[in-house]
């Protein structure tokens, strides 16, 4: 699944954006059908890659970055879209969710372990080799892009 064209947020007002978030959540956990909702308002622009084994799920790309077409092999280091402010956010952010399916909706979540990344603990970053982040837990990649 591939989506893009949805408009990024220029403008934060937090309160309407916390009553929305809101809003959109218990619609969301309310709706007879899941399928109903339009995933464009949840997520933003965003991209299902598949795999043999699971999919990765990367959501509120940037309007107009998503860089691959539905079908297309991706190799690793290939830039699929840039961070983003689209769908229900706050602030520009990527959502990676990694999980066995390819339906957001109703797949079940899997761990995901990373080679290395920076994570914020207390009042710095420090660096991590083959961990897997915790559960709301701020991250950050350093390493080299393509």
């Amino acid at each position: 699944m591939v989506r893009d064209g949805w408009p990024d947020i220029l403008e934060v007002n937090t309160f309407k954006d916390i009553f929305h978030s809101l809003l959109l959540t218990y619609s969301f956990m309310r709706a007879p059908s899941r399928r109903k909702i339009d995933l464009h308002r949840i997520a933003g622009n965003c991209v299902v890659v598949r795999s043999e084994r699971c999919s990765a799920f990367l959501a509120h790309l940037r309007s107009g970055s998503v860089n691959v077409e539905e079908g297309q092999q991706i190799q690793a280091g290939a830039l699929i879209g840039e961070v983003g402010n689209s769908g229900n956010t706050m602030a520009p952010h990527l959502h990676f969710q990694l999980m066995k399916g390819d339906d957001p909706f109703t797949a079940t979540g899997l761990p995901c372990r990373f080679r290395s990344y920076e994570r914020y603990r207390d009042t710095a970053w420090e660096s991590v080799t083959n961990g897997i982040p915790g559960r709301l837990e701020r991250i950050r990649y350093m390493g080299e892009l393509p």
